[in-house]
C-alpha cells in the first residue's frame, strides 16, 4: 500500500517537474521560435483553401498558394486602406469640432480658478498667517517634500519614456522584417505541406499524431465558441449603449453604439475610452444631470459585462460558470490587469487538453 502512493507521488513530482521544465523552456525558446509558431498557424488557417483549390479546381500547387496570398494580401491592404480613410474623415471632423470644446473648456476652468480656487488660496494663505513660526516651518517642509516627490516622479517617467523611445523607434522596421519572415515561412511551408507532413511523420509516433490532430480539431472549435460569446457580449454592450442613449436623449446615439461596440472588442479598453472622457467633460462644463446620467449608463455596462461575461463564455464552452469565474479571478492575482487577457487562453486551452483526454491520461498515469 505504502508502495503504491509512494509511486503516486513519485509519478505527481514527475508531472509537476515536467510541466515546470515545459514552462520554462517555452518561456525561453519563444523569442526565437515565435516566427515560425506564428508561420505554422497561419499555413494551418491557410491551408484547407490552397487545398480546395489544388483538389477541387486542379489548380497547381504553387498557384493555389499564390492566389490565396493575392487575396489575402488586398484584402489586408483593402483594410488599411478603409483604416486610413476613416482616420482621415475623423481628423478632418476633430480639427472642425475640437477648438471649440477646447476653449469652452479653459473658459470653465477659468471660471473655476477665479471663482472657487483663488477665494480657497486666500482663506489658506490667512489661516497659514494665523499660526506660529513652527507650525509654518513645518508646512513648508511638507509643502517642499511634496513638490520634490512630484518633480521628481516625473522627472523618472520623463527619462522612463525617453528611454524606452529607441527601444520603440527599432521596433518599426524590426517588426516589418519579422513579417517578411512570417509571409515568406507561411508561403513555403503551404507550398511543401505534404512533403514536410511526410518526412515528420516517421519520427512522431502515431499516438502522439492522433492527440495533436484531436487537439487542433477541438481548439478550433472552442476557438469558435469563444468568439461567437465575444460577439453576443459586443452586441449586447450595442444594444445597451444604444437604448441607453436615446432613454438620455443623445443624438446619433446608433453611431456612437457602434463605435462603442468597436472599442469593446480591444481587450482591456472597452466602453471607458468613450465614457470616462465623456463624463469628465461634461461635469467640468456643468452639465451635472447629463453626467449623472451617463455614469449610471456607463455603471450599468460594465456590471452587466461583468456579470454576463463568465455565464456567456461558459455556456458557449461548455465549462461550469463558477469554474470560468475561478479562472478569471486566478487570472487577475497572478497577472494583474493583464490576467483579464489571458484568463480567456488559459481557459481554452484546459478545456482542451480535457477534451481531448490529455489530463484523462495524466490522472491515469499518476494514479498508475
Amino acid at each position: 500500500m505504502y508502495k503504491r502512493h509512494f509511486m503516486q507521488l513519485f509519478r505527481l513530482g514527475t508531472v509537476v517537474i515536467a510541466g515546470f521544465a515545459i514552462y520554462w523552456f517555452i518561456r525561453i525558446t519563444i523569442p526565437y521560435i515565435y516566427p515560425f509558431l506564428a508561420a505554422l498557424f497561419f499555413a494551418v488557417l491557410l491551408l484547407p483553401i490552397v487545398d480546395f483549390l489544388e483538389k477541387k479546381w486542379k489548380f497547381p500547387r504553387i498557384f493555389a498558394v499564390c492566389l490565396t496570398f493575392f487575396h489575402l494580401i488586398s484584402l489586408a491592404i483593402g483594410g488599411f486602406i478603409f483604416i486610413i480613410v476613416e482616420i482621415y474623415h475623423g481628423t478632418v471632423y476633430l480639427a472642425d469640432k475640437i477648438p471649440g470644446y477646447f476653449q469652452n473648456l479653459i473658459t470653465l476652468m477659468e471660471e473655476i480658478f477665479q471663482s472657487r480656487i483663488i477665494p480657497a488660496y486666500e482663506k489658506g494663505l490667512k489661516l497659514f498667517l494665523t499660526l506660529d513660526s513652527d507650525q509654518q516651518t513645518a508646512i513648508r517642509n511638507q509643502l517642499t517634500r511634496i513638490t520634490e516627490s512630484i518633480s521628481q516622479t516625473g522627472a523618472d517617467m520623463l527619462e522612463s519614456f525617453l528611454s524606452y523611445l529607441p527601444e520603440l523607434v527599432s521596433f518599426i522596421p524590426n517588426s516589418f522584417t519579422i513579417t517578411i519572415f512570417i509571409f515568406l515561412a507561411t508561403f513555403i511551408i503551404l507550398l511543401d505541406w505534404h512533403r514536410l507532413q511526410a518526412n515528420i511523420k516517421p519520427f512522431v509516433p502515431d499516438r502522439f499524431l492522433q492527440s495533436v490532430h484531436e487537439s487542433w480539431s477541438h481548439l478550433k472549435t472552442a476557438v469558435l465558441h469563444y468568439a461567437k460569446a465575444q460577439l453576443i457580449l459586443v452586441i449586447i454592450t450595442g444594444l445597451l449603449t444604444y437604448f441607453g442613449l436615446v432613454i438620455i436623449g443623445v443624438r446619433h446615439a446608433f453611431t456612437i453604439s457602434l463605435f462603442a461596440m468597436a472599442i469593446d472588442l480591444i481587450p482591456l479598453i472597452g466602453t471607458g475610452f468613450i465614457f470616462i472622457p465623456w463624463i469628465l467633460y461634461l461635469f467640468f462644463s456643468g452639465n451635472y444631470g447629463f453626467t449623472i446620467a451617463l455614469i449610471i449608463l456607463y455603471m450599468i455596462l460594465v456590471i452587466v459585462r461583468q456579470v454576463l461575461e463568465p455565464k456567456i463564455i461558459s455556456a458557449n464552452l461548455g465549462m461550469h460558470p463558477l469554474l470560468a469565474l475561478a479562472g478569471y479571478f486566478i487570472g487577475i492575482q497572478l497577472w494583474g490587469v493583464m490576467g483579464v487577457l489571458l484568463a480567456p487562453v488559459l481557459l481554452l486551452l484546459l478545456l482542451v487538453f480535457y477534451q481531448a483526454g490529455v489530463l484523462r491520461w495524466v490522472w491515469n498515469y499518476i494514479k498508475g
